[in-house]
């Protein structure tokens, strides 16, 4: 596929493509967690033969957060949200290869926005590379009006060679302790309630914050802020230094989405979670949630400091309707980085 697209190497341009790739803009990598989908992806970007300002690598929440900004900004303008319009602009700005991380659908306002999208970026001769853990028929699988979603799949079937990974070793976790840190990530259990929990989080803040163990007063120094996304604001329950703590409740019992977690990893390079409890489909609203808060989060290399009812693999409970629901399967990926994001080389 790369070979067929960018020639055989050296400075020499790629042929034109004849045969079964002749019409091929795209490959779509799937697998489980931690396959090696996003390090092949990255290798490939790294190396193919486009100058920097002309190809772009980005994870798929940030870029529909970017689509939807677009799209907004012409509404404000009086002009009309045009899809096709979005995706011209985007080619003149970043040029003709695109190279997505997780590509996942999970909301149908992006379920219709991607088929004009996509469609749009192939017409102009735009060259797609994406991960996902799902093959490209599982995509949105049980969602709200998928049907308007189908014909983006078929084109997605039709433009891009699909590849299965086909690995069962998550690589992530061969360089992970088999459980997590238990100074970054606390259970929360009999012998160690949620106050005990909370009290080593905001241990490990002062000592973040402060150098030291403990400031001259308990709490100084740890006050409420707010950060500001699209005319909204969120309210941080404690912060200082780029450090922010939060309950589970705060990030995903609320009305939040990808482009409020994008400002708080903007805004803070290490948030603490307190609270994770035990998920299910009963609680389907913040398990999404948590899933896009971690995918940001970990795309954008902020450290993660939880307190959880369980460890990252033992806190989705509801094993047996993996099979028919996204966010169950998607949660395998969610877990994967949690652990990850306990590590010292995640933590650096």
């Amino acid at each position: 596929f790369f070979s067929g697209i960018f020639g055989g190497g050296g400075d020499a341009p790629a042929a034109p493509a004849s045969g079964p790739l002749a019409d091929v803009r795209g490959l779509y990598l799937f697998g489980g967690v931690g396959c090696g989908k996003t390090f092949v992806m990255d290798v490939f970007y790294l190396c193919a033969p486009i100058e920097a300002g002309r190809k772009r690598r980005t994870h798929f929440h940030k870029f529909m957060h970017e689509v939807h900004m677009r799209l907004h900004g012409l509404r404000q303008a009086g002009e009309p949200a045009d899809v096709e319009r979005v995706a011209d602009d985007i080619v003149e700005a970043d040029g003709l290869m695109f190279c997505f991380d997780e590509f996942n659908v999970t909301d149908v306002g992006d379920a219709v926005i991607l088929r004009g999208l996509f469609g749009r970026l192939w017409e102009r001769g735009a060259l797609v590379v994406t991960t996902s853990n799902r093959h490209p028929e599982d995509l949105y699988k049980n969602g709200i009006q998928r049907d308007l979603f189908v014909p983006c799949i078929k084109q997605i079937q039709e433009k891009c060679v699909v590849h299965d990974m086909d690995s069962e070793t998550d690589h992530r976790l061969l360089s992970t302790a088999s459980r997590a840190a238990t100074d970054t990530y606390v259970i929360i259990d009999e012998a160690n309630p949620k106050a005990a929990a909370e009290a080593a989080l905001l241990e490990r803040m002062h000592e973040l914050v402060d150098g030291s163990l403990r400031f001259s007063a308990d709490g100084a120094g740890l006050r409420k802020s707010y950060v500001y996304t699209q005319g909204r604001k969120i309210r941080v329950p404690k912060a200082c230094k780029g450090v922010a703590f939060f309950t589970f409740a705060d990030l995903c019992a609320r009305p939040l989405g990808a482009a409020d977690y994008l400002i708080l990893a903007r805004a803070f390079h290490t948030i603490i979670v307190h609270d994770i409890p035990l998920l299910s489909l009963e609680r389907l609203p913040e398990v999404r949630r948590m899933i896009t808060m971690i995918d940001v989060f970990y795309d954008h290399k902020v450290k993660v400091f939880a307190s959880a009812a369980a460890e990252p693999f033992e806190l989705w409970q509801d094993s047996a309707t993996d099979t028919v629901q996204d966010e169950a399967f998607a949660f395998d990926r969610c877990a994967s980085r949690l652990r990850d994001m306990q590590s010292e080389e995640y933590k650096g």
